[in-house]
């Protein structure tokens, strides 16, 4: 049993940001690459997510492959604010986690006879906002889109911040589950980024 100053000692100890992959961690508004208008909005649109003006907990960044969804939401938690109990902004913290790691965790919870429930409320325990990466479709069997549901649904009901980056629109999550594409629209920014993959012109 942890005393309350051990408690509070593992508490300052939790970096600001956990979970970013080793070859997204130069990632920043900074050297975000703006590719025309749409670029520029979307990277506004962020800015103003973080910058707490906005009253929505989410933001849905959609597109292909190597259009910068990722590039835009790790920027976003990099910089994201929110406002304490007593009205002084302050560096959020944040989580970013793989969808596919996301399912996993939920799987090896059945596994060892734990709540999914308190899977999902120990990812915001210590943390503002969750960054949710990659998400598809592909493979999406009953038993994920139950775990999806159950993920958004959380976050719709508590008003928690959510971040989305997917290579699939919310009218495709429809044809899933109309339980998750209508929490979305509710509560998240829509952001859709196209154009040419990058990666395949490097």
């Amino acid at each position: 049993m942890l005393t309350l100053l051990q408690q509070n000692i593992n508490k300052d100890w939790i970096p600001l940001i956990t979970g970013i992959p080793k070859r997204y961690q130069q990632y920043s508004f900074n050297n975000f690459i703006e590719r025309g208008d749409k670029y520029k909005e979307a990277k506004l649109c962020c800015k103003e997510y973080f910058n707490y003006k906005s009253h929505k907990s989410g933001l849905f960044i959609g597109g292909p492959p190597g259009v910068g969804k990722t590039h835009l939401a790790v920027g976003t938690i990099r910089n994201l604010e929110i406002i304490t109990e007593n009205g002084i902004p302050r560096k959020a913290k944040a989580k970013m986690i793989d969808a596919d790691e996301y399912f996993n965790l939920l799987y090896n919870a059945i596994n060892s006879k734990q709540s999914k429930d308190k899977v999902i409320q120990e990812l915001y325990r210590y943390n503002d906002v969750l960054l949710l990466d990659d998400l598809g479709l592909i493979n999406m069997t009953m038993a994920k889109q139950e775990n999806l549901y159950l993920l958004i649904n959380y976050t719709y009901m508590h008003l928690s911040k959510i971040i989305i980056t997917t290579n699939f629109t919310l009218d495709e999550f429809a044809k899933y589950d109309e339980r998750i594409s209508s929490r979305l629209y509710e509560m998240c920014h829509i952001i859709v980024l196209t154009g040419e993959d990058y990666r395949l012109k490097q």
